[in-house]
């Protein structure tokens, strides 16, 4: 079990001047300037939805840059850990979610909810757990990073990039909640916080991506309607973890939004190229007429509701036909001194062999 004591260790790529920094309420640590960022060094950190996606890449980054880590999982829930590791199961409540992070200087919350039947669903799991996750992190005097998602912000193109500073503009019922609980962390009274809004986050393990490289193994691409030339941003899960250490650490991210993203955004067209490439064969453009896929959303939403989820619902239909996903990575990579590393073409060869190794790539489609 951790104790109270601050414990810190210097990171080798962190070297550099360094001071001492105090929070109310906080122990100091120490802060290094790095490459014209003034950065706190890794110390104690909890995270929650630590057998989620994000979350369990989350934990282990972490522990390999010199972190202690704590999981946080509801109870009666495990996942895989590294060695060195504590899992601390814990209800989404602030009485035990501050016994389960007990010690931390820093807590990275990732537990969400993608998937719904019901608004309501989605309310209880991302914002009222939000709230709970922001008093607890008041009451430890800890810093949150809040993990949000570009939805929250709504779409954007290559000619306008979605920024920080435009205004919101959630399509879905699951943006407005990730809205509502970024608006959760920001009213939190003595609450030191930073937000981070992942792009479309892929990588090992990620099954939302599944389809498509089943299909292009068969050697299909399938497109929505609208232009090949649509453009998204795509960030790979590991460099989701490491733009979440740089807004944990970077002194100049309190009280500020990131979108976290690669530098290059791809079109559906590149996508496509993409997945030939990777899995070695031609595939044959099929273009999704729009009444078949308001069909199939349908089908979706009710296999949602029955607790069966689908590739495609309704919420999902409208985010695919928004005019492109672009965001603008200038402010992380101007203020956290993070630019995502892992290209489509890399990130896709990690992510098909993970499909392989798993024997995933021969079921049907």
């Amino acid at each position: 079990m951790w104790t109270t004591t601050s414990c810190v260790r210097a990171r080798p790529e962190t070297a550099g001047h360094d001071h001492a920094l105090a929070s109310p309420g906080q122990s100091s640590r120490r802060a290094r300037h790095w490459q014209g960022v003034t950065r706190l060094v890794s110390g104690r950190v909890a995270v929650t939805g630590a057998n989620g996606f994000i979350g369990r890449n989350v934990v282990r980054h972490l522990h390999d840059a010199g972190w202690e880590v704590r999981a946080i999982v509801r109870p009666g829930r495990g996942c895989p850990l590294p060695d060195g590791v504590e899992l601390a199961p814990a209800r989404f409540v602030a009485a035990d979610l501050v016994r389960a992070a007990a010690g931390s200087e820093v807590i990275v919350h990732a537990a969400g909810l993608t998937r719904a039947a019901t608004t309501r669903q989605f309310e209880t799991a991302n914002v009222e757990v939000t709230r709970q996750v922001a008093r607890a992190a008041v009451e430890l005097g800890a810093r949150l990073v809040h993990v949000s998602s570009q939805a929250a912000a709504g779409p954007g193109t290559l000619e306008r990039p979605r920024s920080e500073d435009d205004p919101p503009c959630p399509l879905t019922a699951y943006g407005w909640s990730k809205l509502a609980a970024e608006d959760a962390v920001k009213t939190s009274r003595h609450l030191r916080w930073t937000i981070v809004r992942p792009a479309l986050v892929y990588g090992p393990a990620d099954r939302n991506a599944l389809a498509l490289f089943r299909l292009a193994r068969r050697g299909i691409a399938l497109q929505v309607p609208g232009s090949p030339t649509t453009a998204y941003t795509f960030v790979h899960v590991d460099d989701v973890a490491r733009g979440i250490e740089a807004a944990a650490t970077a002194v100049a991210a309190e009280r500020e939004v990131f979108f976290l993203g690669h530098p290059r955004s791809d079109t559906a067209d590149t996508l496509a190229d993409t997945l030939e490439r990777v899995m070695g064969r031609s595939c044959r453009r099929v273009r999704i007429p729009y009444a078949l896929l308001r069909v199939a959303a349908a089908v979706g939403d009710v296999a949602t509701r029955c607790g069966r989820p689908l590739a495609l619902d309704r919420a999902r239909l409208t985010e695919l036909m928004a005019e492109g996903w672009v965001c603008s990575v200038e402010k992380a990579r101007d203020r956290l001194g993070f630019s995502a590393r892992i290209g489509l073409l890399e990130g896709f060869v990690a992510t098909a062999a993970w499909y392989a190794r798993q024997g995933l790539l021969d079921h049907q489609a």
